[in-house]
């Protein structure tokens, strides 16, 4: 967790971004390396559909076991910045679940990293370590949060006020490119994740 680069992020971000090739996407799962890798792919792409551009968002997204994203705290931290409810608009909703005594990715990283999220997100806490909880309350908490998104019809990114929006693209402005970057990858990446945000 504590990784300043990330070596083959750009092929994971190239694979992560592919699945929008069959559709929409009603959910992702991702754990651990998984987890930090979606967590800033969230967020640029949520600056994305602010500033009114192309965005690649699913209906829901949920974190297990991850972690502060160190290579990509201006995109994170330009989130932070931006209106709580304004990001509850988005059409993405993001449920982060952390151990208490998570060993590998510490508790406090992945619940800076549900802050980002302001209104959009939510937590789930349990009482195991680094691992995909399997008890009852934790299955039925991720089960209704991924659940809740099937049957609904795929709607237009909500309206947001004109003046919100500027001041939504005036916020992301310094991160733009580091999003828009994120977002579409480059297509030539060739190196295969090593220390990277992969999904595990």
């Amino acid at each position: 967790y504590d990784a300043m680069h990330y070596e083959g992020v750009d092929r994971s971000l190239e694979q992560l971004a592919a699945e929008w090739e069959h559709g929409d996407v009603y959910g992702l799962v991702a754990f651990s390396q998984g987890a930090i890798l979606l967590s800033f792919f969230l967020a640029a792409n949520m600056q994305l559909r602010l500033a009114r551009q192309p965005a690649l968002l699913p209906r829901k997204a949920l974190l297990i076991g991850g972690s502060w994203p160190n290579p990509y705290t201006e995109v994170m931290e330009s989130l932070k910045a931006l209106p709580a409810e304004g990001l509850a608009l988005l059409g993405c909703d993001v449920l982060t679940v952390a151990g208490e005594r998570d060993d590998v990715n510490p508790m406090e990283m992945a619940l800076a990293v549900s802050r980002c999220f302001g209104g959009a997100a939510s937590v789930h806490m349990h009482p195991g370590k680094h691992i995909v909880p399997l008890d009852d309350a934790s299955l039925d908490v991720m089960s209704r949060f991924l659940l809740s998104a099937c049957g609904c019809e795929v709607a237009e990114p909500p309206a947001i006020e004109p003046a919100a929006l500027a001041a939504a693209a005036n916020a992301v402005a310094p991160a733009a490119a580091s999003a828009a970057t994120l977002a579409a990858p480059p297509a030539t990446a060739s190196a295969q994740p090593s220390q990277s945000a992969a999904s595990q």
